[in-house]
This record gives structure tokens, C-alpha cells and sequence, in this order.
């Protein structure tokens, strides 16, 4: 009782939706909403690529920019590093035993620089180590190696690339004060050689704090809320430049792709938020410098574009819409007309005609509605020819399934075999025409597996083989995952009967007849029935290609029976137009007889 309401209103929205004006109406909103979104889209992709690629650039320079300030920051500090080869501090290392005036030079060098240079408030110690174990620090004075502290052990790691500068971040200190550890120092670490014989003599080791950095890149920016971080090559956090935003930095296992390449560039979601990630390493110290900025950020151009283009795309869906009001009245009241046409030819008056007012599209629409109406009527008449054909080769059918001269001889060679008390020949032949005869008629039924038409074909092979023992031979190889599959009843026998007697009958010492089934790639089913006997003169083999292909042709080689052109026929009606026979024959040496038929298990 409630639900007829709730059926009706789901009817009337069913016509609604599928009513000409509402396909209209989305034809219409495809038509002109389709192209100004790939405008759009395209406007939008261009500007997109554009933004980023300078945005992308102009960030990337950034990031060098701050990489070459902290390099400068660096070749500002390796100046100390002179007071290695200073003459005092080459004495220092080569004596044994340790003076009072080079250790008083030294003392004196370490002032002068500091003096000397404004990088000098980021230095918090220098010392000199000699290979010897003697050592010169600027806090402690003199002072020999304990050969058991942390950095003593350390030393052969030190030498082991002496020539060359670097820069150790973490280090342990506890050889000069009590404070082990401290993140914001790092050490640069400088070999020390004997001029003339460039004899290894130690190093000197400028303790920097690197929190002094940011003094020197105020600057540089990145984005309004973007900062710059620095890790060394463990991945450990060496400088913040913005302490603010200690939290929104990259997690530890974000960081391996940063040391997949020296410098990038790449986007990463962090806390639900896109950022954009650029990288670089410091030459000299070996040092990641990253910087991150929200993407949104650095992308709000394009974000703007993007929201005109959906407005407009807004605004033109809404005179699309306004406009379709106007137009469809006009166009659905011929195509009603042409509906109502339609409705009579369904129901079976093929004589109905639409009038043409108009020189439009629907008027050409009507013009192909009477076109399609007549060739309807073209369709049935041929569809009732080929049912006459049909029948007339069923007709063909019933007529080749009892021939009487083949019964007659038959009848006749077991007459004279009993006359002859040959009574094994003659069961055998009996039995061989009753099978021959019961598969023959099949019950009436056209279509029958393949293993019974092979069965009909044995049949038929031995009753001939009898009667031509003397110049027949015969063979058949047909796969054994084809016999159940159906073929039309008498499809094979009248091919092996046409190569028997217009074959191997009038060839001289006789010949052999081989039967072949195969399925192939495309499951259709192939037959082959040759043989080797006088063959078919090239004339009298186009004129039976000929008759194949000519539908309106009459039967063919009537002395074969049932005839190769009503087999051709029956496969084609049943079957399809690209099934059928093929032949292929060369006189004096043989024929060969092709059939394609459809793969079927179910008919």
C-alpha cells in the first residue's frame, strides 16, 4: 500500500533521467564544460610547472646561497690553521723535549689571530697535537697525550688521511676540560708537515661553535614560515637556524634519501602537511644542509588560478543550463513525431513513413529512420529466401542420405558374397551398411558429434573397400579432443565419396584417401580429406571455385551424390560466411579438400 507511492515517484525520475532533454542537457554541459576545463586544466598545468620550476630554482639558490656562506664561514676559520706551520709550532713538534719559548710563541700566535680576525669569537680552543704526544692548547698550555683518553685512541683514524682537512662534528674533548660532550662544537682538524721533507709532525684542532652560524645568515630566508637545518654524515641534528620549529623536521628515516645524491629536491607529507624539501652538502665539511617550506606556501599562485578556473567553469555550467531550456523545446517536438513513427514499425507496420518538413539533422534522422525501414523489409525477403535454400538443402540432405545406386551395389556384393559363402565378409558388410545407415539418420537430428560422423565415414570406407579392394587405401587422423564436438550430419562423407570416384576410381593402379581433424589456435575445428589420384585440370578447378563463391550457382560435381557445393552451402548457412570449404588440387597428382567449421560442444 506505501510502496506504490515510492514505485510511481522512482518511475516518473527513470523517464526523467532518460528522457532526450536530460541527454541533452548533458550533452550541452559536456560540450562547452569539456573544453574550458582542458583549457583550464592545461592553463593550470602550465602556470603549475612554471611556479614550480622558478619557485624550485629560486629555493634551490637559496640553499647554495647558505651553503657557500657556511663554506665562507669555514675558510675564515681554516686561516688558523697557518699557526700549524708557523716556525715556533714546527719546533714545538720536532724537539723531544718541550721549551719555554716555543711554547711562549705559540701562546702568542694564538692571541695575534684571534686579534687579527672577526671569525676568531666562533673559535673556543685551539690545540696543536705533535704524533710525538706533545701538545700546545690554547687554554691548558703544555701537556702530553694520555695515550688511554678517548681522543688518543682516536689518533690513528686522524692520521690516517693526513693530508687533508676535515671537519669532525661531536668530538670528544674530556683531553683539555671536564665537559665530554658538546653538540654545538665541531673541530677542524689540520695536518701539520716538516717543509723540506714533508715529514708528518701532527695536527692542530680548532674547536668552532657553530652556533654562531646563524649570525651570519640572518638574511637568508626561505618562504615565510621555510628554515634551514644542518645534519652531519650520521644524520645527527648539528644546528637548527630556526630552534622554533625543532618539531617539524624531517624523521630520521625520511633523511636516507638526502645521501643518495649530493643536492635535490623533493615533496613530503609530514603530520598531515606538504612540504617541499631542497638539499645540499657542504664540500668541506661533508655536511647535509636542508631546507623545508609548506607547499601551499611557495604554490599560492597556482592555487588562485585554480580557483578561477573552477568559478568559471561555474559560471559557464550556468548558462549552459539556461540556454538548454531554450533550445531542446525546439528539437523535441520532431523527435516525439519520429518516436511515434517508431512505436507503429515496432509493432509490425513496416509501410509507416516519416514526412520531411525540415532540412535539419532531424529531418535527416527521418530520412534514415525510412531508409532503415526499407531495408528491413529488404533483410525479412532475403531472410525468407534463405530459408528456402535451407530447405532445399535439407531436401538435399534427405536425398543423398538414401541413395539407391550406392544401396543397390552394396545389396548386390552381399548377394553375390553369400553366393560365394563368404560369411564373415558378409556379416561384416551388413554390419558396416546398418551403421553406415543408422548414423545416416541420426533420428532426424542435424547435428551430431564428431565421433559419429568419423564412425559414418568408417562405415562408408569399409563397404567401398570391398567393392574396390583392389585400388582403394585409406587412412584417418582426426585428434581425440575434437570427437565430442558437434558437426552438421554429412559433412565428411560426401568428400571422401567425391575423392573415391572422381579420384582414386579413374586413376590407374588406384590411390589412398586420408582423413585428417585438428582443432586450431583460434578453436575452430579443420577437416582435410585428400588423396592422391588424377587430380582436376586447372580449368574445370576454377570452374568449381567459381560455383562455391557463387551463392546463386547450381550444385556441382553432381555425380558426387550430395555435391561439394550443397556441403559449402549447409556449413555457410549454419556456420557463418567465413566458414566453408577450400580446394586445392593439382592434375595428376592429387586433391585436397579443406573445411573450417565454428568449434562447438553445445548446439
Amino acid at each position: 500500500m506505501f510502496l506504490q507511492p515510492k514505485k510511481t515517484i522512482l518511475n516518473i525520475v527513470d523517464k526523467l533521467i532518460g528522457s532526450l532533454r536530460a541527454k541533452l542537457l548533458g550533452i550541452f554541459i559536456i560540450m562547452t564544460i569539456l573544453p574550458l576545463s582542458i583549457i583550464g586544466i592545461i592553463s593550470y598545468t602550465k602556470s603549475f610547472s612554471t611556479i614550480w620550476d622558478n619557485t624550485t630554482l629560486s629555493t634551490i639558490q637559496i640553499g647554495e646561497q647558505l651553503n657557500s656562506t657556511i663554506g665562507i664561514f669555514f675558510k675564515d676559520i681554516e686561516k688558523f690553521t697557518e699557526i700549524g706551520y708557523s716556525k715556533s709550532s714546527i719546533t714545538f713538534l720536532r724537539k723531544r723535549f718541550e721549551t719555554y719559548n716555543e711554547a711562549k710563541d705559540i701562546l702568542w700566535l694564538f692571541d695575534m689571530y684571534r686579534h687579527n680576525y672577526s671569525s676568531s669569537k666562533s673559535i673556543k680552543e685551539i690545540i696543536i697535537i705533535g704524533a710525538n704526544g706533545k701538545c700546545m692548547s690554547e687554554r691548558k698550555g703544555f701537556f702530553r697525550l694520555n695515550p688511554r683518553q678517548p681522543f688518543a685512541k682516536n689518533m690513528n683514524s686522524l692520521l690516517a688521511m693526513p693530508e687533508r682537512i676535515r671537519i669532525i662534528s661531536n668530538r670528544d674533548l674530556s683531553y683539555y676540560h671536564n665537559n665530554p660532550y658538546d653538540s654545538r662544537i665541531v673541530s677542524m682538524v689540520a695536518p701539520i708537515f716538516r717543509e723540506m721533507t714533508h715529514e708528518f709532525l701532527g695536527v692542530i684542532i680548532i674547536d668552532v661553535d657553530i652556533s654562531m652560524i646563524p649570525e651570519f645568515c640572518q638574511n637568508i630566508k626561505i618562504g615565510k614560515t621555510g628554515f634551514f637545518y644542518i645534519i652531519d654524515k650520521n644524520k645527527n641534528l648539528l644546528l637548527n637556524l630556526a630552534p622554533n620549529r625543532q618539531r617539524n623536521i624531517l624523521p630520521n628515516y625520511h633523511l636516507n634519501k638526502l645521501f643518495c645524491k649530493s643536492k635535490g629536491s623533493f615533496i613530503e607529507k609530514m603530520r598531515g602537511k606538504n612540504y617541499f624539501i631542497i638539499y645540499n652538502t657542504s664540500q668541506l665539511t661533508g655536511w647535509k644542509i636542508i631546507g623545508q617550506v609548506p607547499l601551499a606556501e611557495i604554490m599560492k599562485e597556482a592555487n588562485q588560478i585554480k580557483n578561477v578556473t573552477i568559478i568559471s567553469i561555474v559560471i559557464c555550467a550556468i548558462c549552459v543550463v539556461l540556454l538548454y531550456f531554450f533550445i531542446s523545446d525546439k528539437l523535441t517536438l520532431p523527435i516525439r513525431n519520429l518516436k511515434e513513427k517508431m512505436k507503429q514499425a515496432a509493432s509490425g507496420n513496416l509501410d509507416v513513413k516519416v514526412a520531411s518538413k525540415n532540412h535539419d539533422e532531424i529531418d535527416s534522422l527521418g530520412i534514415s529512420f525510412n531508409k532503415m525501414i526499407e531495408k528491413i523489409k529488404i533483410l525479412m525477403e532475403n531472410s525468407i529466401l534463405e530459408q528456402k535454400n535451407l530447405k532445399k538443402a535439407e531436401l538435399r540432405t534427405m536425398q543423398a542420405q538414401i541413395n539407391p545406386h550406392f544401396l543397390y551395389n552394396t545389396l548386390d556384393a552381399i548377394v553375390w558374397m553369400a553366393e560365394l559363402k563368404k560369411n564373415e565378409q558378409v556379416i561384416e558388410l551388413v554390419n558396416a551398411l546398418s551403421n553406415f545407415f543408422r548414423i545416416t539418420l541420426s533420428k532426424g537430428k542435424d547435428w551430431i558429434p564428431v565421433k559419429e560422423e568419423v564412425e559414418h565415414i568408417k562405415s562408408y570406407l569399409a563397404i567401398q573397400k570391398i567393392r574396390y579392394r583392389d585400388i582403394l587405401d585409406y587412412e584417418i587422423r582426426v585428434a581425440d579432443e575434437m570427437l565430442d564436438y558437434k558437426i552438421l550430419k554429412l559433412t565428411l562423407q560426401p568428400l571422401v565419396e567425391n575423392a573415391l570416384y572422381h579420384g582414386i576410381k579413374n586413376k590407374r593402379g588406384g590411390g589412398r584417401i586420408i582423413i585428417t581433424g585438428t582443432i586450431n589456435g583460434n578453436g575452430n575445428l579443420n577437416f582435410m580429406v585428400s588423396d592422391d589420384g588424377i587430380g582436376i585440370t586447372p580449368e574445370k578447378l576454377a570452374e568449381i571455385l567459381s560455383g562455391l563463391n557463387d551463392e546463386t550457382a547450381e550444385i556441382i560435381i553432381k555425380e558426387s551424390g550430395f555435391g561439394i557445393k550443397n556441403v559449402n552451402n549447409r556449413i555457410k548457412l549454419y556456420y557463418g560466411k567465413e566458414y566453408g570449404l577450400t580446394i586445392q588440387s593439382k592434375y595428376g597428382k592429387g586433391t585436397a579438400v579443406s573445411i573450417l567449421i565454428r568449434g562447438d560442444l553445445d548446439v
